[in-house]
């Protein structure tokens, strides 16, 4: 290796040792913009040139990426054919190839440097565009001005194939092409002329497109994934989830030990889990995007610092609240809490004697250690978003808040449920656990919808596993009531999270089309506009027949909109599972409105003639 390799190895080597980059004068400033940071930064000056002084030259073969590449250098600055201030995209020089060959990962790796021209330099049209893209995150715009840094920059990522896995992230190639990502795994595309769009859309951003997921395995592969179900083995988890469990958890620690142990195992590929919405984890998304690129660039707080001053926000303000959510959201990843409400565990009790078979131990056996010092913290983080004026952060530390106060009612509930012997005021303790699960529950509900309304309003998907994962905690809370009941302690009814049940085993007859339909009157318990959770159950021969549709009726008008169902086609999730569970809008207020629910019941055998069904309903 020659001398000159040797140096500039030695001093990447030495700013990985010492934790930092090679500071010039205004190297702070500009290290505020750039996400991932380079592995060798400085900076000695910021030039301003005015909007129409700038030529862009490209000598270099172009392909379609490159093409892109100089695309987005024309958009942002123009291309003014006598422009004093020249941008170049140029053949790397002996000196520049010698190094950039011994960079790990170097098809992805570049230079910028200043020398009376701004130049960039690559070995592939990849590592040009990195370098375009770091260039444009480095370059600010003031009253008719651009302030161009006059870089110096070797830089290179750890980890070869860094992104996303969903099928949303293929509708976010943009933004995790801008952060370097350049790996996004999809299962299926609409239409031929939709993946065909894709296809080209991620040729011209550099990212690579791959429709076949491997679904188990640490991955050292180019064919396999992280997914976050492997946390056991490779703590890639700071978002865990259970099903449908739609939850924010933002844990910018957890994400940073995470991906330096990829990179300390010499991972090929990290990709993502992606929940319904690419906006919900936006920040989670751009510190993987840091730490996969260069796992010892910055801290936790510096990222912080620079994910806000990106965004536009206070900095310090950011930090105070990223620092007071990420451990509360850490613990609940961690724990799992949500997830195991998740698994649809039953409600039926129908005597003392069951209550000895409902396997509560894990309610108790998990529990989360000093819970109260991360409620308080939480707390903290909720009123530090809103001093910040960061709503999304705001609503999210209420929902994390929300969710550990429901862990400590249920963790409280069912360890003085397994004492032998209660006191009254242990009894009483029971009573206030369930109404702290009661409350919270509601809390939650709202707090997620509060928080999907900030970061995806349009996404209904998304509200049905919010909607799913709110119930969670409110069957919960009909648990414990009903296990007061068995116990006959006594306990304040409340009617928000208790069925009110509807007429008797109404019997269906099935007509020639294997079709039934039953009809309740709601109007008594339906005399508010708003939002309805519709419990149905039914007898004699499950296993041949389904529920169709379940619909609301106002003066022979259907006006009520079902938002939510807890399977497709409403088959119930297994023998357990004691009710179909379905979230309605009403409409119509009054009760001198008629209001009816009907459900359309049918059958897929000749074998039953008739089913009896029952109804509850409660209002959210």
């Amino acid at each position: 290796m020659c001398k000159t390799v040797n140096h500039y190895m030695n001093m990447i080597e030495f700013m990985y040792k010492s934790g930092g980059v090679v500071m010039g004068r205004y190297t702070q400033i500009i290290s505020q913009r750039l996400i991932p940071l380079p592995k060798e930064l400085s900076c000695n000056d910021i030039k301003k040139v005015a909007f129409n002084d700038i030529k862009i030259d490209v000598i270099y073969p172009e392909d379609a990426l490159l093409r892109s590449a100089k695309r987005k250098l024309v958009s942002f600055f123009g291309n003014s054919l006598y422009g004093s201030f020249k941008i170049r995209i140029v053949d790397p020089m002996p000196e520049t190839l010698n190094v950039l060959n011994h960079f790990p990962n170097s098809d992805q790796a570049y230079r910028i440097w200043y020398d009376g021209s701004l130049n960039i330099s690559a070995l592939t049209s990849r590592g040009i565009m990195n370098g375009v893209r770091t260039l444009l995150q480095a370059v600010s715009k003031e009253d008719g001005m651009f302030n161009i840094p006059l870089l110096f920059i070797y830089d290179y990522p750890d980890i070869p194939l860094r992104g996303q896995r969903s099928e949303t992230a293929v509708r976010d190639i943009a933004y995790m092409a801008s952060l370097k990502l350049n790996s996004a795994d999809y299962m299926s595309i609409n239409s031929i002329d939709e993946e065909k769009r894709l296809k080209e859309n991620c040729i011209n951003e550099g990212i690579v497109l791959n429709s076949n997921i491997s679904y188990s395995g640490c991955i050292t592969d180019e064919n396999l994934c992280v997914l976050s179900e492997n946390t056991d083995t490779v703590i890639f988890d700071w978002m865990t989830y259970g099903g449908k469990c739609i939850f924010p958890r933002t844990a910018v620690d957890f994400i940073k030990e995470n991906c330096e142990k990829f990179v300390e195992n010499k991972t090929r590929k990290v990709v993502c889990y992606t929940p319904t919405s690419d906006i919900y984890q936006k920040f989670n998304i751009t510190a993987m995007a840091e730490w996969l690129w260069n796992a010892k660039s910055r801290d936790a707080e510096s990222f912080m610092r620079a994910y806000a001053t990106v965004n536009q926000m206070d900095s310090d303000k950011f930090v105070k609240w990223c620092t007071y959510n990420m451990t509360p959201a850490r613990t609940l990843a961690e724990n799992g809490f949500i997830e195991r409400l998740m698994s649809n565990r039953t409600v039926t009790v129908k005597g003392k004697e069951d209550l000895d078979y409902c396997g509560f131990d894990d309610f108790i056996e998990n529990a989360i250690i000093d819970i109260d010092k991360y409620i308080r913290m939480a707390d903290r983080a909720v009123r530090a978003a809103k001093q910040t004026g960061y709503e999304e952060g705001e609503t999210e530390s209420r929902c994390v808040t929300a969710v550990l106060r429901c862990a400590g009612a249920q963790q409280k509930f069912f360890t003085l449920y397994r004492m032998k012997k209660r006191n009254p005021e242990e009894e009483q303790q029971m009573v206030l656990m369930y109404e702290m699960m009661h409350n919270n529950s509601r809390s939650l509900y709202y707090a997620l919808l509060d928080w999907k309304n900030v970061v995806d309003k349009e996404n209904l998907h998304f509200h049905t596993g919010i909607t799913c994962t709110a119930v969670a905690c409110m069957r919960m809370a009909d648990l414990m009531k009903k296990i007061l009941e068995k116990l006959d302690i006594k306990h304040r009814e409340h009617h928000s999270l208790s069925y009110h049940e509807i007429g008797g085993w109404d019997v269906s007859v099935f007509d020639k089309e294997g079709i039934a339909e039953l009809t309740y009157d709601i109007a008594k318990y339906a005399d508010k506009e708003g939002r309805y959770h519709i419990c149905f159950d039914y007898t004699d021969g499950k296993s041949d027949i389904s529920v169709k549709s379940i619909s609301g009726l106002c003066n022979n008008i259907e006006k009520a909109h079902v938002l939510y169902d807890n399977t497709s086609s409403l088959k119930r999730l297994n023998n357990d599972e004691p009710w179909y569970e379905v979230f309605i809008d009403i409409e119509c207020t009054g009760r001198d409105q008629e209001k009816i629910l009907k459900i359309i019941l049918e059958r897929a055998t000749d074998n039953k003639n008739k089913c009896n069904g029952i109804v509850g309903i409660r209002k959210i």
